[in-house]
């Protein structure tokens, strides 16, 4: 049997353009023991949400953060971004709205994504899809912004992860 490695890094081609869903922010994370009254999800459980708001930690939406790799490869990353907490309710109301459409916010983002790190970069979210999460579109950050707008080396990128 014969398997389609990359030239560049020798992993199998298909393991190049990938998904990664963080299940929870990193403050989430940090909090420690949550009691469960004191979670709102939009989903069952944290996976499948796509929003979360935590007493005392925060206000937290779900947003795609498409990475551009070298060879024509994307990594996305299913993040969360902190948002103020006063926003929740406006975004609640038209998440499953026709007004849905329009959303753009602006928060930091919630997880730290390697190999860059980025955990409370500023970032602003958009709509793209009306039939998908928001995605990541721009940040004041100069680095978030790189990693937004830049081609990464697909081997540096895939390595955080996966290992050589």
């Amino acid at each position: 049997m014969e398997f389609d490695t990359c030239a560049d890094c020798g992993r199998a081609l298909d393991a190049h353009d990938r998904h990664i869903k963080f299940a929870l922010p990193d403050p989430v994370l940090d909090a420690g023991q949550i009691d469960a009254a004191d979670m709102w999800l939009s989903g069952p459980d944290a996976k499948s949400s796509t929003l979360m708001q935590v007493q005392n930690v925060g206000a937290f939406v779900r947003a795609l953060l498409p990475v551009t790799l070298t060879d024509d490869h994307v990594v996305t990353y299913g993040v969360w971004i902190a948002i103020d907490p006063a926003e929740f309710g406006r975004v609640f109301d038209v998440w499953w709205k026709p007004e849905y459409q329009d959303l753009a916010l602006d928060g930091y983002l919630g997880n730290s994504v390697q190999p860059w790190g980025l955990l409370g970069s500023p970032v602003s979210i958009a709509v793209r899809d009306p039939e998908s999460i928001p995605y990541c579109t721009q940040s004041s950050a100069n680095q978030l912004q790189s990693v937004i707008a830049d081609t990464w080396n697909h081997d540096l990128v895939l390595a955080a992860y996966w290992g050589n």
